[in-house]
Order: structure tokens, then sequence, then C-alpha cells
């Protein structure tokens, strides 16, 4: 049997990990124009928002594809969509035990401002996490290599003492090639899906442990 690896910390991707959109946030934007043109205009708007990823204002961006598309909605109504966020309590839970255990946890996610803005405000990830790492806010997105290395630097580890988890493969297999242990979260899976994730892991000496021999 295969000796299990010994991390430090845990990143946790947001979206599909331990939250999600509403469900209907595709239909609630294809709204603002014709039923038949819905989809083209919802890959537009994600292009957008795309570009935005590493920095710059979501806000005129998204205005600009509502102008092209004759949308006359407020761009204030249709950022509403992007406040619509479900977060998984139970994978909260599991969270603070994880670090009641010893093991660092931080927030590891691809965000444009606007939405950042919500998610530092009205979500409890404060309490839930050591730290949060947005990509709006370290200037680079994953899955460039230099994504990981500012968190990394961020919080002293070496890569090999971090695991991450993301449900985006592309994302996974970048984090791997840059020497972090990475497993591939089944999107939206919720709680149950962690632990089959973890058990080719240990933690490093607990940091109440570190603590107590200072």
């Amino acid at each position: 049997m295969a000796k299990p690896a010994v991390i430090s910390a845990i990143l946790f991707d947001a979206d599909g990990v331990v939250q999600q959109a509403r469900p209907d946030w595709r239909t609630r934007l294809g709204s603002c124009v014709a039923p038949e043109a819905a989809e083209t205009f919802v890959d537009e708007v994600l292009d957008a928002e795309l570009s935005v990823l590493s920095g710059g204002d979501f806000t005129p961006a998204l205005q600009r594809v509502l102008d092209r598309w004759q949308v006359d909605r407020p761009v204030q109504e249709v950022l509403r969509i992007w406040e619509l966020i479900m977060v998984d309590q139970k994978m909260i839970t599991a969270i603070q035990q994880l670090r009641d255990g010893g093991i660092l946890c931080y927030l590891a996610t691809n965000q444009q401002e606007f939405r950042r803005r919500v998610m530092r405000t009205r979500l409890p990830y404060d309490q839930a996490f050591d730290d949060q790492f947005y990509s709006c806010e370290l200037g680079v997105a994953k899955p460039k290599h230099e994504y990981f290395a500012t968190i990394l630097s961020r919080i002293d580890l070496p890569p090999h003492r971090v695991l991450f988890l993301d449900d985006n493969a592309i994302n996974v297999m970048a984090a791997q090639r840059f020497g972090l242990h990475a497993q591939l979260f089944p999107a939206n899976a919720g709680v149950s899906a962690l632990p089959p994730l973890l058990s080719g892991y240990q933690a490093a000496v607990p940091r109440r442990s570190m603590a107590a021999s200072v």
C-alpha cells in the first residue's frame, strides 16, 4: 500500500466545490434577449467575464455586450445574476473540521471583481478559510503557473505540501505540472466527494502542536 502523502494545506476552488450559482442563472441571463439568441448572448457575456478574471472592471465589459445586443436593462440589474450564489454549508463544516485537525484551508478561485466583492462581503469565507485568493486580486488566473506560484509564496509552503481541489481538469493538470498534489472534484458533488479525494493524504504536524512547541 502506498504511503499517504503528507500535506499542510488544501486549496479549494469555489464554484462547483464549495459553492454554486443558482441553477437558473443561464436562463435569467439569456432572458435579456430573444430566446433563439439566448445561448449566443450568454456565451458572449462569459467571454467578456473571462477577459477580466485577471483584473479590470467587469461592469463596463458587461455594458459593452449589453450595448451590442441593444439590451435595455440597466447593467446593475443584470449584474444581480452574479450575486445568486448558494454556499454548500456541509462543505464549510467539513473544511472547519480539517482546520481543527491542523490543515490550513484556502479558497483559490478565478473571479472577476464584482463577484469577488460579493463573495468577500456577503459569504462566510472570512471565518471558513485561513485566507482567500481571487484571480482578479492576484493579477493572474488559473491555469497559469504564476497563479499557483503567487499563492504558494503567500502561504510560504512548497508545492509538495499542498493539495489542490478543482472541478476543472485543465486547472488540476496545471497544478500537477507545477508540483502540487491535485485532485479533480466532481462538479457540485457535495461533501460526500471529499473523503475519497483526501484518502491518500495525511496532515503534517497540526498547527496547535507546532504552537505548543514554540
